[in-house]
């Protein structure tokens, strides 16, 4: 089964849309980055976090979304409120992000304070298109920009999806980038060359 934009990971990719072309399983490799508030103060510490390992192969990026967890706080907090219905719209979180990259080639994401609610859509034009692999890792800080609703402590969550190949799917991934294209537009996946 092909991914939702699989044009896009052909045009990008495409050694991994050849590879899932041809029956190679793709699963997804969900990686979360957790930060926990003990205070709703606004310039309080800035929270560093990164996923939990590094890449271990080469993943493409989905999709990300995010949400805030009072679990810590008293029932009836006003926060629960703000988690169940309107929280992504007006959390006063935000957040950076920055590529560690294993072979010492570090990049910005985000590089400057971005809101939460705005991380899923400013990723979004970057599915199926940005990708990562061992060893590198995402790292995140978290701040509170604003005044919080509620009570402390709570957790705020982004959870992002990546495309990984399974089954022999690195047999594909080291195959030349032209003979790959090459084959998909024969298949009609990408469009022929022009002629010239």
């Amino acid at each position: 089964m092909r991914p939702a934009d699989f044009a896009t990971l052909a045009r990008f990719h495409p050694q991994m849309a050849l590879a899932i072309d041809d029956g190679v399983p793709a699963r997804p490799n969900v990686r979360t980055l957790r930060a926990d508030f003990s205070t709703a103060s606004p310039g309080g510490p800035v929270v560093p976090q990164s996923f939990s390992e590094i890449f271990g192969t080469f993943a493409v990026f989905t999709e990300a979304n995010v949400t805030i967890d009072p679990t810590g706080a008293f029932a009836g907090s006003p926060l629960k409120t703000i988690s169940d219905t309107f929280q992504a719209m007006t959390s006063g979180i935000t957040v950076t992000l920055m590529v560690k990259g294993g072979g010492g080639v570090d990049y910005a994401v985000m590089p400057d304070d971005t809101p939460l609610q705005s991380v899923p859509k400013a990723l979004d034009s970057s599915a199926y298109i940005w990708s990562l692999t061992a060893p590198d890792n995402v790292k995140a800080f978290f701040t509170i920009a604003a005044q919080q609703i509620g009570t402390p402590p709570f957790s705020v969550w982004i959870v992002m999806t990546f495309l990984q190949l399974g089954g022999n799917g690195g047999d594909y991934l080291r195959m030349p980038h032209a003979d790959a294209i090459s084959a998909l537009q024969r298949r009609g996946i990408l469009p022929a060359p022009m002629p010239g």
